[in-house]
């Protein structure tokens, strides 16, 4: 779930397609102007999450998530325009990641210091993880 919020499938969902001139705040939307959610920006809002840049995957336990909008996580949309695929995804996500494991030892790279395994890029853009795998 935790990587699923700091790297969603799709930055951005189009949702609707201006009818009309809309305006909003200081500022029109023309007329057959696509409307996007933006949802890097809205898993990332400190708003909705403490330290949000920060890989957490406690944040998703059942105490921590109370009180946290609905909409706030949406990596597969929400509603009924949801991704008919959001199971079957996270299923296959566990699956993987058991087979990755019965099969190979995760280990620390042989070439790059481990300060690399650390470091992270202050505007959150996905940075290179270096690690070594062994078959088991």
């Amino acid at each position: 779930m935790e990587n699923l919020r700091l790297h969603p499938p799709l930055d951005s969902i189009p949702t609707r397609q201006a009818k009309a001139d809309i305006p909003y705040l200081h500022q029109t939307i023309p007329k057959n102007t696509w409307v996007l959610i933006d949802i890097r920006n809205i898993h990332r809002h400190p708003q909705y999450w403490e330290e949000p840049d920060k890989f957490d995957p406690d944040r998703f336990l059942m105490e921590r998530k109370k009180g946290r909008h609905k909409y706030a996580f949406l990596p597969f949309s929400l509603g009924k325009r949801q991704c008919i695929g959001n199971e079957f995804s996270f299923i296959e996500q566990r699956l993987f990641l058991v087979r990755l494991l019965q099969r190979y030892r995760i280990l620390p790279p042989k070439e790059h210091s481990l300060k690399i395994l650390h470091q992270s890029h202050p505007l959150g853009i996905a940075m290179n993880f270096f690690i070594r795998l062994e078959k088991r």
